[in-house]
């Protein structure tokens, strides 16, 4: 519905009071105008009236003749007709015309109440003029006791044009006033609804969130009050708006803080509120989830199943589910954490969930569950060897060579045990240092790691007749701590010699690239398949594990490489092709 401005709803109620104002005025002067004036032609009238009665009363009967000349002489300067009658309504004299032609007045109503003795008044049309008139009449008594009456006539048409031209001249003061009322009226309609219109535009910006500018104060007492108490709503509005986007900012950077996903959810399955953290778990993009229907962005069955299974519970239950899902070719598994939504009332409006990436925690376990199983084979294999042996020394039938065979196998096996302790040994503490990232650096030279580490696999590559070589083309200087980088490469060369044939070459090479000083170690051995490259740093994993096992690995040297290097901010890699060797590389930044 259309509704009218404050000014149009006083203006047209003001001019229409002042006009009825007018009208009023102007019929009540008239009709007032009218009855003075009126009263005023019938005092002169009867005063005109008196005078001829008291002529006529001291007249003889020789005299009454005289009427006529005397009647005209008295209203010769005036409109007022003097009529003289007798008792019988016979005209003896008359003003305006000869008594002699016109007709007995004896029934107009005017002479029936002088007649009686009265003053007669009456208001209607002269036939002998042809006017509207005002008739008054009296008895006169002569001194001799014969009785006259005498009327005076005024012609109303004098009077209707005087009230006529009253009438004009109060209608042009009426409308000025009118005119001039109007023009109040407009200005008090405009000082009334302008601080209305202020105050509107005033309330348009501050439910635009403007709150800059104060009301200004008003000469009226109701608008200045309504000004101050719209000033404080302002003050009052912008605090808390402000405490709320305050607040909201604190949300809004704890949600995107969060590793957790969260999701609020309403009833109609529509998204109200979803962090960063849950489009990425999810893999939804956070700017085209917000507001939609939870089956337009996750398109996931058991999800979507899981959810409407929240909105279907009325009480306050945490319920949790682990379910995997497919995002970007990769799977992830999820925990989800959900309970309803309520209001303070106990009605449930939706449902919230809390959203956990497991898929690194599961991953771990599933190591730690290969780890236990490959340490528990690891040390298996060689505990069932001594025991066997041991089992075998004690029957004394054994001939002293026999004892000292296997002697010597139980000896190689405790040695291999050994081995696996330190390199687990190793790794925890590796694991340790790269957590609390405490790892102490110095400048070292690299051509004392290569020697060093040349020097310690001397036997071993004599042994198979393998030459080592070595290249530095780098700078010279890394900063590293040398015990370990030296325990790294001897672990790179050590699996290079065990697994490259007799009569062989491996090569040692340091250069810079990159920002980066590389040390490579190149074999001409059999080579590694591809299918390999992700796992090879792993603990226990082994290409060929028969083999693992007779060259005597622990199947942890390389997992000890790749430990070492992430603890320098490093890295490991590995370069290979079936039947042409590899080249295996550590990574430091200078």
């Amino acid at each position: 519905m259309k509704r009218r401005p404050f000014f149009w709803s006083i203006f047209p109620a003001f001019v229409l009071i002042t006009f009825i104002s007018g009208i009023l005025i102007i019929i009540f002067s008239v009709r007032t105008f009218k009855e003075i004036h009126s009263d005023s032609i019938y005092d002169k009238m009867l005063g005109d009236a008196a005078f001829m009665k008291a002529y006529i009363a001291r007249t003889d009967s020789a005299e009454v003749a005289k009427l006529d000349s005397l009647v005209e002489d008295f209203s010769a300067n005036s409109v007022t007709r003097i009529t003289v009658t007798d008792e019988s309504g016979l005209v003896l004299a008359d003003s305006k015309e000869s008594a002699a032609v016109m007709e007995n007045h004896l029934s107009r109503p005017e002479f029936q109440a002088a007649i009686k003795g009265e003053t007669g008044k009456s208001v209607r049309f002269s036939s002998t003029i042809k006017k509207e008139m005002m008739y008054v009449t009296i008895p006169v008594f002569t001194s001799n006791g014969r009785k006259y009456i005498v009327r005076t006539a005024y012609p109303l048409l004098s009077l209707s044009d005087t009230i006529f031209y009253f009438q004009t001249k109060v209608l042009w003061i009426v409308l000025l006033v009118i005119i001039l009322l109007a023009g109040v009226s407009l200005y008090v309609s405009k000082r009334l609804s302008a601080p209305l219109i202020q105050l509107k535009d005033k309330a348009k910006k501050f439910a635009n969130g403007d709150f800059s500018q104060e009301i200004e104060e008003y000469s009226q007492s109701e608008t200045n009050q309504l000004s101050e108490t719209m000033n404080f709503m302002a003050i009052e509005l912008d605090d808390k708006i402000k405490n709320l986007e305050s607040r909201n900012r604190e949300q809004t950077a704890i949600l995107k803080s969060m590793i957790e996903g969260v999701i609020a959810i309403d009833m109609n399955d529509r998204i109200l509120l979803i962090n960063e953290s849950a489009c990425r778990i999810l893999g939804v993009d956070h700017n085209k989830a917000q507001g939609k229907l939870i089956q337009e962005v996750i398109r996931i069955t058991k999800v979507q199943e899981y959810i409407s299974s929240l909105l279907k519970r009325s009480e306050l239950l945490s319920v949790r589910k682990e379910i995997s899902i497919n995002t970007d070719d990769k799977e992830v598994t999820v925990h989800f954490q959900g309970s309803s939504l309520q209001k303070a009332s106990g009605e449930t409006i939706g449902a919230v969930i809390v959203l956990h990436d497991v898929t690194d925690i599961r991953k771990l376990e599933n190591l730690r569950r290969e780890f236990v199983a490959n340490v528990s084979h690891e040390l298996r294999t060689p505990l069932t060897s001594i025991k066997g042996f041991v089992e075998t020394l004690i029957d004394e039938q054994q001939s002293a060579e026999d004892r000292a065979r296997f002697l010597n196998i139980i000896q190689k096996h405790v040695d291999r045990l050994n081995s696996i302790l330190e390199d687990l040994l190793m790794l925890a503490t590796l694991e340790k240092d790269e957590k609390d990232e405490n790892l102490e650096l110095a400048f070292c030279k690299v051509d004392n790691i290569i020697e060093n580490v040349k020097e310690l696999c001397q036997p071993k590559s004599e042994q198979k007749k393998i030459t080592v070589i070595s290249e530095n083309l780098s700078s010279g200087v890394v900063r590293c701590s040398q015990q370990l980088i030296e325990q790294a490469l001897l672990n790179l060369v050590d699996n290079a010699i065990k697994y490259s044939p007799d009569n062989s070459e491996i090569k040692i090479k340091c250069f810079d690239e990159n920002g980066f000083v590389k040390i490579s170690v190149t074999d001409k051995g059999q080579g590694i398949n591809k299918i390999h490259f992700n796992k090879i740093f792993e603990r226990f994993y082994r290409i060929d594990k028969s083999r693992s096992r007779k060259e005597g690995g622990t199947g942890l040297g390389l997992a000890i490489v790749k430990h070492i290097m992430n603890l320098h901010k490093g890295s490991a890699a590995v370069e290979s092709e079936e039947g042409k060797g590899s080249v295996f590389t550590l990574v430091l930044p200078k």
